[in-house]
């Protein structure tokens, strides 16, 4: 997960527009979203690492966060938000509503 994310950060690769366009039509946005629904709060690392790849991911295109929109990642991640005391989940689903709020 962690090179997934690191893959789809702009400030680490430039063509990371096409990475989330090739994840989104691969599938990945939706395993992502479900990783983070089954609440894998005994695997700290795995929430914080998907809700960082979705937080990298509606911070691309409106194209992007459309197709977010249109997952249960926004439900997803305010459920994480209320449920979970680990500070850079917490951390990365704020960023995410931030941008969100942004772009959409």
């Amino acid at each position: 997960m962690c090179h997934l994310r690191k893959n789809i950060s702009n400030s680490q690769n430039k063509e990371f527009l096409k990475d989330i366009d090739l994840l989104i039509e691969k599938g990945v946005l939706s395993t992502i979203v479900e990783i983070l629904e089954s609440k894998h709060l005994d695997h700290p690392l795995l929430m914080q690492e998907a809700s960082w790849c979705l937080s990298n991911m509606v911070g691309s295109t409106d194209e992007h966060v459309s197709k977010i929109a249109k997952s249960n990642a926004i439900n997803v991640m305010m459920k994480l938000f209320i449920s979970s005391n680990i500070y850079s989940i917490i951390d990365n689903v704020l960023f995410f509503s931030e941008t969100f709020m942004i772009v959409f």
